[in-house]
């Protein structure tokens, strides 16, 4: 491995490819030209897979940039035709205040705190304004189950209770309780 390219493995050029064979930047897998591709054999940039070239490519033998899926259905879109919200993810966090906490804390100066995905995802949400919070809920194909799904945030729309709503009919007044 050579310090000035960072990469490993034989034959690379560029920076920072690990196996056999790569030219460009950031490649893993054998084979590779572009940037950032893994797999094998790929041209192109962002691909996985083998023998892909074009852009944002999975799989094998594709030529073009697909269309994105988002919410387990194809949106007929381009990667560069969504915008995407960012969300900054708190999984791993640097805690100073737990020092009390932590018997280690006078050799470490803080603990370190990891969460799961899921615990990461509540606590990014509930800092979100209403506007963001908007742009994940507007995102082509949204589908509340599946955000469930995989963040654990429920976003779905809640069915208004009737208890405790009081009803007219025919002159008389009730009020509603759930059987």
């Amino acid at each position: 491995m050579t310090d000035k390219n960072k990469n490993s493995g034989d034959y690379n050029s560029g920076y920072h490819n690990s196996g056999y064979h790569n030219s460009g930047d950031r490649n893993s897998g054998d084979h590779n030209s572009g940037y950032r591709n893994s797999g094998y054999r790929n041209s192109g940039d962002y691909n996985s897979g083998e023998y892909n070239s074009g852009d944002h490519n999975s799989g094998y033998f594709n030529s073009n940039e697909p269309t994105v899926r988002m919410f387990n259905l194809d949106t007929g879109l381009t990667r560069d035709e969504i915008s995407l919200p960012y969300i900054y993810l708190p999984i791993a966090e640097w805690v100073d205040e737990q020092k009390k906490n932590d018997p280690q804390s006078h050799i470490t100066g803080g603990t370190l705190i990891k969460r799961t995905y899921k615990e990461a995802w509540a606590i990014a949400w509930d800092k979100l304004e209403q506007v963001e919070k908007d742009k994940f809920l507007t995102l082509p194909n949204f589908d509340a189950d599946v955000f469930l799904d995989i963040t654990g945030i429920d976003v779905g729309p809640k069915t208004p209770s009737c208890v405790g709503r009081v009803v007219e009919i025919d002159g008389k007044k009730y009020k509603l309780t759930e059987v």
